[in-house]
């Protein structure tokens, strides 16, 4: 991805490399490297163009410096001003303060986003409520939401599909492990390592299961 972005980036792929370049720092940022993913973020943005934007922006404010959950929204407000940037804004914020393991807030964003049908949510949003749902001990609230299996949009797969693939599978676990069924719990836990990788995750709990 790096490689393409590299060789595109002043051509007529110029836009594509710019998603290319929002995509790489929102890993970044998943795996801990937020200086790398606001490198990154930026070459994305200057380069951007309509089409591109928008993840670009996005990966821009989620490399942001560590805060608070209020610093965050205010931070929003700033970056995503008035009412016709509200669905962009509330999206943004959701997966900053999900980097930031903020859960309480993320969750009641995430449950306000999933309640309106926002136009700018995904087929994984179940999965980062339940995410939350776990992490403030609502274990009833978060079984229902990790169900089914989430069916990607046919446009495909997009930069923030790592934040619940393949922690669906994690989640299931936690949430068998929560109910006392051990036995589901090691079974769920075997199959998120397995498509995990061998690179610590840096998501506090989901180090666990590699013990």
């Amino acid at each position: 991805m790096g490689a393409f972005a590299l060789a595109s980036e002043s051509g007529p792929l110029r836009e594509i490399a710019s998603r290319a370049y929002a995509e790489l720092a929102i890993w970044s940022l998943e795996s801990g490297d937020r200086e790398g993913g606001a490198r990154l973020a930026q070459k994305a943005l200057s380069i951007a163009g309509p089409a591109s934007a928008g993840n670009a922006l996005v990966a821009k404010f989620l490399a942001s410096s560590p805060a608070g959950s209020s610093e965050w929204a205010a931070r929003a407000e700033q970056q995503f001003p008035g009412p016709a940037q509200s669905a962009i804004k509330n999206f943004a914020l959701a997966y900053a303060l999900l980097l930031n393991q903020q859960f309480q807030p993320a969750m009641l964003l995430l449950r306000q986003m999933w309640e309106a049908g926002s136009p700018t949510t995904d087929e994984g949003l179940p999965v980062l409520l339940a995410w939350c749902e776990l992490q403030t001990g609502r274990v009833k609230d978060a079984a229902p939401l990790l169900a089914s299996n989430p069916i990607p949009s046919s446009s495909g797969l997009t930069p923030y599909t790592g934040f619940y693939i393949p922690r669906l599978l994690y989640l299931r676990g936690l949430l068998a492990e929560k109910e006392g069924r051990a036995a589901d719990a090691r079974a769920y836990y075997d199959k998120f390592l397995a498509l995990s990788g061998p690179d610590p995750l840096q998501w506090g709990e989901e180090k666990k299961v590699r013990q």
